[in-house]
């Protein structure tokens, strides 16, 4: 498909900034695509625009009265370019369980967002040694305790509610699976399986002396899984996705979380916040935010690219998951490095720690 892409403006200054950034991120984007610039002021008004300058892609309105970055325009353009999002594919989401609290309400969440997206949930429990504090020796679980934990399983597996939680209208297929071995090491060979799609957790776990030897289940999960990771809060309920928050740093090997993200939002009929921290400045606190409109009807309802200076991160993430009252975080990391250019220490595990919303974490290499 030929793209037309249309400027629109009176040659003013902040109409020549808009080219410039244009050319730029078309250049960095490697597409062929010209750029038509309107000046007549009757072609101006037949769009329908309040003010200049403005982006027009394939006749409809992108933004106006705004010049993004070149990093913003690269984005919105690669969405808007390549038409048609990458499928979730998610047939079968694991859910991981101790038992805990936070687990059963990580399995419920999971059961509801089964029914959302049409899959199957595997319920799994992960019979872990466990530690004698007094000696590295690890000892075997009795095999009474093994029993009782495969009758929980299979009594949880059967349960679709608790009280005082959300009823299902439907239940999803659950499948009981129980497995032994350490539980980060057992849940990334799970995550590795081909018929692991999603992996929901909670956020943060409740074996006190687990989480100082392992350092935080959860968060190393998160890290080192071969699929999706999605970290539940405690007391999170799913009701849909009306806000989705994607925390980008603008590296070309996000195309295809980001592809992802669009078509989870789709699916759910949710509002995009396209996020870029920038830590550049030790005191500047500043957010500029531009909405967005999308070509194709493959798209979220709302698109939005947010730039925030912040010298911290994780309060500038919070801060504004807050203020738009999202519905879920999610971000992109890599295996190799774990975001070690932009989100430092540790980000994931802190936003595990401290998130009152579900955090999704993607790899790019997935």
């Amino acid at each position: 498909m030929e793209h037309k892409l249309e400027l629109l403006g009176i040659g003013a200054a902040k109409d020549r900034e808009l080219k410039n950034h244009l050319l730029e991120a078309i250049q960095q984007l490697g597409v062929d695509i010209s750029i038509d610039e309107v000046r007549e002021i009757d072609r101006l008004l037949a769009y329908g625009i309040t003010g200049i300058p403005a982006l027009i892609l394939d006749g409809k309105v992108l933004f106006q009265q705004v010049v993004p970055s070149v990093d913003d325009l690269r984005m919105l353009l690669s969405i808007n370019l390549n038409c048609c999002p990458e499928p979730l594919h998610i047939r079968t989401i694991v859910v991981p369980t101790d038992f805990s609290e936070t687990a059963q309400n990580a399995y419920q969440y999971a059961l509801q967002l089964a029914n959302g997206l049409g899959a199957k949930v595997r319920l799994v429990h992960i019979n872990q040694h466990s530690p004698d504090i007094g000696s590295p020796v690890l000892f075997d679980g009795v095999p009474e305790e093994i029993h009782y934990k495969q009758e929980l399983l299979e009594s949880w597996s059967q349960k679709k509610t608790w009280e005082g939680k959300q009823k299902s209208s439907t239940s999803p297929q659950v499948t009981p699976e129980m497995v032994n071995g350490f539980v980060i090491d057992e849940l990334r060979a799970i995550s590795k399986r081909k018929d692991t799609d999603l992996i929901v957790m909670g956020a943060t776990g409740e074996n006190k002396l687990l989480g100082r030897f392992l350092g935080g289940i959860s968060s190393e999960v998160a890290r080192k899984a071969f699929c999706p990771v999605l970290l539940v809060p405690r007391h999170s309920t799913f009701s849909g996705f009306e806000k989705i928050v994607y925390a980008s740093n603008y590296q070309s090997k996000e195309e295809r979380t980001l592809k992802r993200i669009i078509s989870l939002a789709t699916h759910f009929n949710a509002a995009l916040h396209l996020v870029h921290v920038d830590t550049g400045s030790a005191s500047q606190k500043d957010t500029e935010e531009v909405h967005l409109g999308v070509s194709h009807s493959a798209a979220p309802t709302a698109l939005f690219l947010s730039h925030i200076t912040n010298p911290d991160v994780l309060d500038a993430l919070m801060n504004y998951t807050d203020e738009k009252k999202a519905s879920l975080m999610a971000m992109s990391t890599v295996h190799r490095s774990f975001l070690e250019d932009t989100f430092r220490h540790n980000l994931t595990r802190d936003m595990a720690l401290l998130t009152h919303i579900p955090l999704l974490i993607l790899h790019a290499e997935d």
